[in-house]
């Protein structure tokens, strides 16, 4: 069985629940890595997918070769499609270039009750402190919260 038919089938029999919370990652073209307008492409493409009305943003980072996002889908969009339509809207300018970004297929971890929500978000925070890409903040990590307060 190929790489593609392996993904489908692992998406086979799954559904995607409206307001359902998940945590979701994303990973480019090895080897490739994200360019400083590549990153801010994804976290447009978030954005865009908020007002679109597709997703709740809880949390997200973005860092050099994937992207973590703890979000709820509305009603209008599955899961892979709302992961798809983000992907689309973030690679619009590589597109143009010729390069494909991302790899087929994603990782996705429905949240259930009982879960810990805190783990996961502290989970996508330290993601840039534990590949040491930023320094712990003295006052707490708080980037994600603070930019997600901006915007909700």
């Amino acid at each position: 069985m190929n790489l593609e038919a392996h993904q489908r089938a692992l998406r086979r029999g799954r559904f995607s629940q409206a307001w359902g919370l998940y945590y979701v990652t994303k990973c480019v073209q090895t080897p490739s890595q994200l360019t400083t307008v590549q990153r801010d492409d994804v976290v447009k493409a978030f954005l865009y997918g908020r007002a679109q009305g597709w997703l709740l943003l809880h949390a997200f980072v973005v860092m050099p070769d994937h992207w973590h996002a703890l979000l709820s889908l509305q009603a209008k969009k599955t899961l892979p499609q709302v992961v798809l339509a983000l992907c689309r809207h973030a690679s619009f300018n590589s597109r143009k270039l010729g390069r494909l970004l991302w790899q087929t297929g994603f990782h996705d971890h429905k949240v259930r009750s009982g879960e810990s929500v805190v783990d996961i978000v502290r989970y996508i925070e330290n993601n840039p402190v534990r590949k040491q890409l930023v320094v712990r903040q003295q006052n707490g990590l708080g980037q994600v919260r603070t930019l997600l307060s901006m915007i909700n």
